[in-house]
């Protein structure tokens, strides 16, 4: 039964990438080419945080990073010289006095040490010391090459030979190290076998060891001997064969590799033996009474391993601790150990129950990560022809760099994306999921583990930044990963979800996948039926399941759901998984700077706890589609599940969408530093995701702060004129559309914003006016949408809801939006509304720039789209909204430009050409503005201008001055235009005979007043003349 289950951590995925990567010994800058390693260890320092390093997979350099700010800090990356002797076994990384000291034996037979002070491992703007740097050849291991190194202390070092030989290393200064030989005959033996005809055996060369009082070095050999060393003397004390007492038909046991096959803690000596699938053998040291007191390994216990013998896996790692917190009935030591088989990981817990060490239990771990119990949803997606969402799935579920890898592998092999072959889309997405499951279980695949802080569980792979993380099981998490397994022990809460999982195992995949979506349609009220859950539940029935099952299967159901209860079920379902209200934030201590591994550790686990909170929901929900239930009973359980189901959804959107957001948003705005809160145990980091998961689900979506995070960063905080990213257009098509919910004022506002910025106008229009949102919104705005910064594209349009504004002002600023753009339609459609109301609430008093604003912004539209006679009507109302000279302004840019002044100056004498009587269409004032502008664009001798400004003031009633420009215009005409004289005169006469009082027939020219009679004598003057 799986008590544990693995969650992967990406460290890249929750940082922001921005730290350095400094390389010693060699002059380059940047990532290493590949992330991958032999090897990887992690070790707790004296300031309480963790240190990573990495091996190559050429042995050549260490990586060292550190988990609190990891690659948002600083890489270390040291290139050595030469490649290490023997792959890891020949490195010793260690703490000493606030330094971080590495020896190395290298090919060369050099003895490297290297000295990296914490200041600069985690402060990115210290610098190395001159002599961080040393190299000795203390001896020459290319005769007798180094096996294993190991460090006694910080003076002393034991190299363990091929040969099975012992030196000593005893550093005097930096500079010196003196080599020691153990009191053995392995040099004599490497010297004749040199000279010796005789076939060479493998010498029973050291595979592990530990230091015990600082006195006694254990070893354990190649053939499993287990020897004990005075480092006092260098003399062998004791040795045992641990094989002696197994079947002696037996073939050779021995270790393959160097490992870490022995452990301690308090005395207790536990040994992993190749024999089988596995044995652990513990004993304990002690000390013989006679005078020589010599030391004894006494073992009290052999445990096989738990494993199938049709199984393969390989030892990796092994740790004796205290007990851990999994909530056991007795418990005196635990033993953690780490298997492989390829790429695949197994991790298991021996619990010892007693001192005696004869009654102990396995516990196994769920060892697959998530993406392994999530790909049916991606291959339904493929196979559907949903091309673009089984994509946008695959990338929300891998790295980035997972991602460009499988990308550039299937390039490589020809096998590409094409847009516009069903066939061609179909085979790289089906050849891209199974690929980047596999990169990602070579990223997972395991070096060695860690107990980090108190007692979690951390995994080192063979991937920079990748780590797996041993989560122990909420009581859902218990069920969910041993559906499969009923047992005796299984209450009735357990059998209720594992008989679900019973009867839906015989139903088709797609079909049980199919109906996730609906459950979203009836929490986002997308269908009229929508309001009813029985109605809603019986249409989900028919269009997903309807004779997609066996009714025996059904009737066995039905059978068996009838002796529980049902009703007790969910309760405890609710109140005691999914609203635990038991903890509160003020049980956790604030992290005052941040931590990117902590933070990992909380936002994957969390995301891992939700979705499997998720998978088993769905099974209650999926089981009353099959039920005929009364509302009145189940009514509000079911809505309440409904709802949880609906913020789970929300919260995966957003982790798979954006993990980095996910992550700092979830620790903002409750605490008083952005940085979450300090998880030291196990049982710490289950409270907290329990706190955050009741506040996830007992907290209005509008309300969370993950909500108002994603809204700030994808729709909120744009700028005027951007292009949307891919990102904002997916945050839009795959979120946002599809989980909004109808008839929530401030969610469709917010959907309307995010169209608006993917550049989907008309539908943003739709929305922005669908709803009167001045009056749900007005005074009633959430703080984030308050907030908004003042360079945001929607602070003005945000503003109108918090000032005494009107729906004049909302329209004015979406009209505006629309036309920063380039949708003139849609700002045209918004300012007419503008104006509109404006004019049907009369009573409303606007500032006189608004007014201004608003009927500029209106004139702009109509001019862009020619329609000149509303321009007229605007202009003829608004003579107390704009002033003479913006009004000078507006007439003289339609009248001078190239394109509009011909057409309005023809529909503005149409409209000025009223029946006698009538109300003139133009003010004086407006009547004088024009004038003023035809004049000014008067050209000498050319009739065409004059032309304008006659028709123009005799359309508007001034004959007198209608003659006058005529007559201005005949003064500068030169003689010999006859013809053209005689044409002005005409017209100036027959103007001036329209006045029927004599006296009236005159005009001013020059400041003299000339009459008809003496214009008529200039006109026979000039007719006489021709």
């Amino acid at each position: 039964m799986a008590q544990l289950a693995k969650v992967d951590l990406d460290l890249l995925q929750i940082c922001q990438g921005n730290g350095e990567f400094v390389h010693l010994l060699e002059n380059s800058k940047g990532s290493p080419e590949s992330f991958a390693s032999a090897y990887s260890q992690s070790m707790r320092l004296t300031n309480g945080e963790f240190l990573c390093y990495h091996i190559s997979t050429d042995y050549k350099s260490i990586s060292f990073y550190n988990f609190k700010n990891a690659s948002d800090g600083r890489t270390i990356i040291i290139h050595l010289p030469a490649k290490l002797m023997h792959e890891h076994h020949t490195l010793v990384v260690e703490e000493q006095e606030g330094v971080i000291v590495v020896d190395v034996i290298l090919e060369s037979s050099a003895f490297l040490t290297m000295r990296l002070p914490l200041e600069y491992i985690f402060g990115i703007e210290n610098v190395l010391d001159d002599n961080w740097l040393s190299m000795q050849s203390p001896y020459d291991f290319t005769v007798r090459r180094p096996h294993l190194l190991h460090k006694v202390s910080q003076d002393f070092f034991v190299v363990f030979l091929e040969d099975g030989g012992l030196l000593g290393l005893r550093q005097h200064n930096e500079n010196y190290l003196e080599p020691l030989l153990f009191n053995d005959y392995s040099y004599i033996q490497t010297l004749t076998s040199m000279f010796s005809r005789k076939k060479k055996q493998p010498a029973d060369r050291a595979v592990a060891c530990l230091v015990i009082h600082d006195k006694y070095l254990v070893v354990l050999t190649r053939l499993c001997h287990l020897k004990i060393w005075d480092l006092g003397s260098f003399h062998l004390v004791q040795e045992y064969n641990l094989t002696e007492n197994f079947n002696g038909t037996l073939e050779t046991i021995e270790y393959e590799s160097n490992g870490n096959y022995i452990s301690t803690l308090n005395d207790v000596i536990v040994i992993y033996l190749p024999i089988g699938n596995g044995v652990f053998k513990f004993g304990r040291l002690s000390f013989t009474n006679d005078g020589e007191r010599k030391p004894t390994f006494n073992m009290f216990s052999s445990i096989d391993a738990n494993m199938k013998k049709s199984t393969i896996w390989s030892f990796v790692d092994m740790k004796l601790t205290d007990p851990l917190e999994l909530n056991f009935t007795s418990t005196t030591f635990n033993l953690i150990i780490l298997w492989k088989s390829g790429s695949n990981s197994k991790l298991q817990i021996l619990n010892i129950k007693d001192s005696s060490f004869s009654d102990f239990e396995w516990i196994e771990a769920s060892n697959k990560s998530l993406q392994n119990f999530q790909t049916e949803e991606i291959s339904a997606l493929i196979q559907n022809y949903d091309f673009d969402k089984a994509l946008y799935k695959l990338k929300s579920h891998y790295s980035d760099m997972t991602f460009k890898e499988a990308d550039s592998l299937l390039l490589a092999n020809n096998i590409v994306y094409s847009e516009n072959n069903e066939t061609q889309q179909q085979q790289y997405l089906a050849n891209l999921d199974t690929l980047l499951r596999d990169i990602n279980n070579n990223h997972s695949e395991i070096a060695s583990f860690t107990i980090y802080k108190n007692d979690m569980i951390l995994v080192n792979t063979h991937n920079l930044y990748n780590h797996g993380f041993y989560k122990i099981n909420s009581s859902l998490e218990n069920i969910y990963f041993n559906l499969s397994e009923i047992t005796d022990n299984d209450d009735q809460f357990a059998k209720y979800f594992k008989l679900l999982n019973l009867f839906f195992s015989t139903i088709s995949r797609d079909a049980i996948l199919s109906t996730s979506d609906k459950f979203i349609d009836i929490a986002i009220r997308k269908h009229e039926h929508s309001t009813n859950i029985s109605t809603a539940f019986s249409q989900i029935f028919n269009e997903c399941l309807k004779s997609k099952f066996e009714k025996n299967n059904v009737k066995t159901l039905f059978a068996e759901l009838a002796t529980y209860d049902i009703i007790e079920i969910l309760n405890e379902l609710i109140e005691n998984h999914l609203k635990d209200t038991s903890y509160h934030l003020d049980n956790f201590v604030e992290a005052f700077t941040g931590n990117v591994m902590n933070s990992s550790i909380i936002i994957e686990n969390l995301y891992h706890q939700i979705v499997v909170q998720n998978k088993l929901l769905q099974l209650v929900l999926l089981s009353f589609l099959f039920l005929d239930f009364d509302t009145n009973i189940f009514g509000d359980k079911i809505e309440t599940l409904l709802d949880i189901n609906y913020k789970q959804t929300f919260f995966m959107s957003f982790y798979e969408f954006d993990s980095k957001l996910t992550q700092s948003s979830m620790s903002m705005h409750t605490l008083q530093y952005p940085h979450g809160v300090q998880i030291f145990s196990s049982s710490e980091l289950a409270g907290y995701l329990e706190f955050e998961i009741a506040t996830l689900y007992s907290t209005p979506i509008v309300d969370s702060r993950l909500y108002i995070a994603f809204m700030q960063e994808y729709v909120l905080n744009w700028r005027e004129k951007m292009e949307p990213p891919q990102k904002a257009i997916n945050f839009f098509k795959y979120i946002l559309e599809p989980l909004y919910r109808r008839n929530e004022i401030d969610e469709e506002f917010l959907l309307a914003m995010s169209m608006f910025n993917c550049g989907r106008f008309e539908q943003a229009y739709e929305f922005f006016t669908m709803n009167d949102y001045m009056l749900h919104l007005a005074n009633k705005l959430p703080p984030f949408l308050k907030n908004v910064q003042q360079n945001s594209l929607w602070y003005e349009l945000l503003k109108t809801f918090t000032e005494s504004s009107t729906n004049a002002h909302y329209y004015l600023q979406l009209s505006l939006l629309f036309k920063t753009y380039n949708r003139l339609d849609l700002a045209l459609k918004c300012v007419s509304k503008s104006v509109e109301y404006s004019m049907k609430h009369p009573s409303v008093e606007e500032a006189p720039e608004f007014s201004k604003t608003q009927h500029l912004a209106y004139l702009d539209l109509l001019v862009e789209f020619k329609m000149y006679e509303e321009v007229i009507d605007v202009l003829r109302m608004s003579q107390t909204v704009l002033d003479k000279s913006t009004r000078k302004e507006c007439f003289y840019k339609l009248l001078s430009n190239s394109c509009h002044g011909p057409n309005f100056f023809t529909i503005l004498l149409k409209s000025c050409n009223t029946q006698e009587g009538s109300k003139p269409c133009l003010s004086h004032r407006d009547f004088v503005i024009i004038d003023e502008i035809l004049i000014n664009s008067l050209k000498s001798n050319k009739w065409e201008d004059c032309k304008k400004i006659f028709t123009f003031r005799l359309t508007n009633n001034r004959d007198r001055e209608a003659a006058e420009i005529v007559y201005e215009y005949l003064q500068d005409l030169v003689p010999q235009q006859y013809q053209e004289k005689q044409k002005c005169y005409l017209l100036i006469l027959n103007v001036l005979k329209t006045f029927d009082n004599v006296e009236d027939q005159w005009i001013i020219y020059d400041g003299k007043v000339k009459k008809l009679i003496d214009l008529k004598t200039e006109f026979c003057k000039l007719s006489s003349a021709i």
